[in-house]
């Protein structure tokens, strides 16, 4: 069965979620018998909610149904609406722990992923109006959130000026600031992932780990969405949700570049091996490299490849099925040939 994110397969995406609906089970019957005592609950739900929105992700990941999604997205939002707590979701800083009237990063970033995804789904128009009662309730303003709340309620105000965390400048930027059409949508798409600061975003390069759940851009999808501007160049980029954005249970091809392919062989070597702590600093190098961070640096890849794969069999190969590593090696070499190839054309 062909799946939405070129990142993982169908039996990746299967075991994740099955994962996740266990937890959440075991979660609802605590909450429910009592057994999460009402002091922890608001801190015990927060954690269970940023949960769901990964089961919703992986869910969309995976190539199953809007309808589908939608369900989670509800539950999530009841959620949200219950047990979301200033003491909780704001930022605080200082030996007092000052409450500010500001989201922390983590949910200011849930905050902006449920807003994008209510847009992209186009959820009626009472649940955003609990985000607006949500966010009156924690003192929290912010003119992003208001610009794709208006996506439903046209009378709401944009806050003028309001915090923004440092990772999300370069988006507000993008959306207060510039003219944006289809050409600087697919621009800014084409350098949002690499541009992700990992400080940020813990979950950027999970691909290589169990714990993969997606890539995908609501927030951009969202804002097009809004802006009412035709995507159509960004409809192959592999970070962009576009079945979401046409609202169709249809499973979109996307086109893989030549260099992806190469990373996505390393990484399969990396990931066999146990891991990032099995790697190198030289093969991580190599990726930005093959992600076009360091294009001066293309003569040296092959080095690093063979150093990586030499390591590999001398460190590891014990513990590993070796029919595997030379199919997943010669997968790299051949990958690598094309890589070069595409480079120099």
């Amino acid at each position: 069965m062909e799946v939405r994110s070129i990142f993982k397969n169908k039996t990746h995406f299967d075991l994740y979620i099955e994962s996740q609906l266990e937890i959440k089970a075991k979660f609802d019957k605590e909450l429910q018998s009592g057994e999460i005592s009402i002091d922890n609950a608001n801190w015990a739900t927060s954690i269970h909610i940023s949960g769901l929105i990964r089961l919703l992700i992986s869910k969309y990941s995976r190539g199953d149904t809007l309808g589908e999604i939608e369900v989670i997205y509800l539950n999530i939002i009841s959620l949200i609406d219950k047990y979301w707590v200033r003491e909780i979701v704001n930022f605080k800083m200082g030996r007092d722990q000052k409450i500010f009237n500001q989201l922390s990063l983590r949910f200011h970033s849930e905050m902006l992923q449920i807003l994008s995804i209510g847009v992209l789904l186009d959820v009626e128009k009472k649940y955003f109006e609990s985000f607006i009662k949500k966010l009156q309730e924690l003192k929290v303003s912010n003119r992003l959130f208001d610009f794709l709340i208006q996506y439903k309620i046209t009378e709401h105000k944009i806050t003028e000026d309001s915090y923004c965390p440092t990772a999300f400048n370069k988006l507000e930027k993008f959306v207060f600031e510039l003219d944006i059409d289809d050409k600087k949508a697919f621009k800014y798409l084409n350098s949002w992932y690499n541009g992700l600061n990992q400080n940020y975003f813990v979950w950027k390069d999970n691909h290589i780990t169990k714990g993969f759940f997606g890539y995908w851009n609501f927030e951009l999808a969202s804002i097009l969405k809004v802006k009412n501007i035709e995507a159509t160049k960004c409809y192959t980029n592999i970070y962009f949700p576009t079945d979401l954005y046409k609202r169709t249970n249809n499973i979109t091809s996307y086109e893989i570049p030549s260099g992806y392919k190469l990373l996505f062989a390393i990484d399969e070597l990396i990931s066999l091996c146990g891991g990032k702590r099995r790697s190198s600093n030289q093969i991580l190098n190599g990726r930005k490299i093959i992600l076009g961070r360091k294009k001066k640096s293309y003569p040296d890849l092959q080095q690093i490849i063979n150093e990586y794969i030499s390591k590999v069999k001398e460190k590891y190969l014990y513990q590993l099925d070796e029919q595997e590593f030379q199919k997943i090696a010669q997968k790299i070499y051949k990958e690598l040939e094309d890589f070069k190839r595409d480079v120099k054309q």
